[in-house]
């Protein structure tokens, strides 16, 4: 993240880049007392995210591309179906990106 700074969620730091206004999701998991990275990957393979994040993509990602990402919301809520940020972004995604590292 370029400029951070916190934000105060039930007093507790999430991590804020105040250049794209992305925040930590994984700060918001740990929030919850457990284990995040799971936590993020059960709320990727959720089809309600999956339909979130197709209309946030549609709406603020001009160079989408519906065709591709509809492959992913066909198998959105199968037991076998998983998700992570690379498969988001391969397909083009700009509103969820991973960063290694705190």
């Amino acid at each position: 993240m370029a400029k951070s700074s916190s934000l105060i969620v039930k007093g507790n730091n999430v991590r804020h880049d105040t250049k794209t206004d992305y925040i930590c999701i994984t700060d918001l998991a740990r929030l919850k007392d457990e284990e995040p990275a799971g936590l993020v990957a059960n709320w990727l393979r959720s089809a309600d995210t999956v339909d979130f994040i197709y209309e946030w993509e549609s709406i603020y990602n001009p160079n989408f591309n519906h065709v591709e990402f509809d492959m992913i919301r066909n198998q959105a809520g199968r037991n076998a179906f998983r998700l992570s940020t690379k498969n988001l972004t391969d397909v083009g995604c700009i509103g969820i990106y991973a960063k290694a590292g705190r």
